[in-house]
């Protein structure tokens, strides 16, 4: 049912996507947070709390800017170019191998994956079992990567019975469309444009059972020690943004320009996300099941070799999230300082 309300929106969100309008922004503001807000569906309780002015109300200025992705979007944060960022948590759990310099500070959207993979059926492609020998886009360490992981895994497919191909979100449609490739792993609203595209030769490809998927906010260690204040300020404001996020109306109409799609179909993908400012459990065990399965994918090969798991509660900082509200923190292990 979830793939026939891709495909029956879809017609819709191509024709809407020429004349949707971005979002107006402030100029930079040198004591701005500098704030990476992905492509992602998952990230309108941030867009809600920009467009609302409540990080401007709690005292807190930030400087929003789109990225394409999730992994892009941490890219660019431990690069520098941003002070926060939000990321799933097979983004953090590829970077945190062999990156350091930022810690994530509570969950924002909790939701089922909706990642799914978009085939050809004119390359003979009609089950997930036809994916075997296929040459199969998806950006390498996102969310849609794990989530073909999981599809391939389903069918005792593994990922060397397939021929990935590493694409940037934005050459998937084209590479798709011309026959480069024969399926591609991505997400929504990117889904919507493919079956717009393609018609009846496309083919959705879903996971038997699908992986949840959580959307942290992170931040840089520099900034975290430098500006604990406005890190305090910028959480207060999320959390209190969640009575807005309630009403996934308009949640879909205030995020729609940010993601370039249409406030119905934003609503649907996000109508049985959890949104709330939380540090769980959780989390934790999301990110050790993706490091484990980093580290044992021959698709990593780049990353450091290590001979014992991380460990995964350096990488988070339940401090700041704690001091506003303790009964969000569920973290074994963790006790306040």
């Amino acid at each position: 049912m979830r793939a026939a309300l891709i495909v029956a929106l879809s017609i819709v969100v191509v024709s809407a996507t020429a004349c949707a309008t971005q979002p107006s922004r402030p100029g930079p503001d040198a004591s701005a947070l500098r704030f990476a807000i992905p492509n992602e569906p998952l990230a309108v309780p941030v867009i809600v709390t920009y467009e609302s002015d409540l990080f401007t109300e709690h005292g807190v200025t930030v400087d929003a800017t789109p990225v394409e992705c999730c992994t892009r979007a941490l890219d660019a944060l431990i690069e520098g170019e941003y002070d926060v960022s939000l990321a799933t948590d097979v983004a953090l759990a590829a970077r945190s191998i062999d990156s350091d310099g930022f810690r994530i500070l509570a969950t924002v959207a909790v939701a089922e994956d909706d990642s799914r993979v978009v085939a050809r059926r004119s390359a003979g492609i009609e089950t997930a079992a036809d994916l075997a020998g296929k040459r199969i886009g998806v950006v390498r360490s996102g969310q849609a990567h794990c989530y073909l992981h999981t599809l391939l895994e389903s069918e005792s497919l593994l990922e060397n019975a397939v021929e990935l191909v590493f694409l940037e979100n934005s050459e998937g449609h084209d590479a798709l469309h011309s026959g480069d490739i024969d399926a591609y792993a991505t997400r929504p609203p990117m889904i919507g444009r493919l079956v717009g595209d393609l018609r009846s030769d496309a083919v959705i490809l879903e996971a038997p059972v699908s992986p949840t998927k959580t959307l942290s906010l992170v931040v840089r260690d520099d900034v975290l020690e430098h500006r604990p204040d406005d890190v305090a300020l910028l959480l207060s404001a999320l959390i209190e943004s969640e009575e807005l996020t309630s009403d996934r109306q308009h949640v879909g109409s205030v995020g729609a320009p940010w993601l370039d799609t249409l406030p119905d179909v934003l609503s649907a993908d996000v109508a049985t996300a959890n949104f709330r400012v939380q540090l769980d459990q959780a989390l934790i065990v999301a990110l050790e099941e993706q490091m484990r399965w980093i580290i044992g994918s021959p698709c990593f090969e780049d990353v450091p070799s290590v001979t014992a798991m991380p460990d995964v509660l350096t990488l988070v900082d339940p401090s700041p999230l704690w001091s506003l509200d303790p009964s969000r923190v569920r973290i074994i292990g963790w006790e306040p300082r």
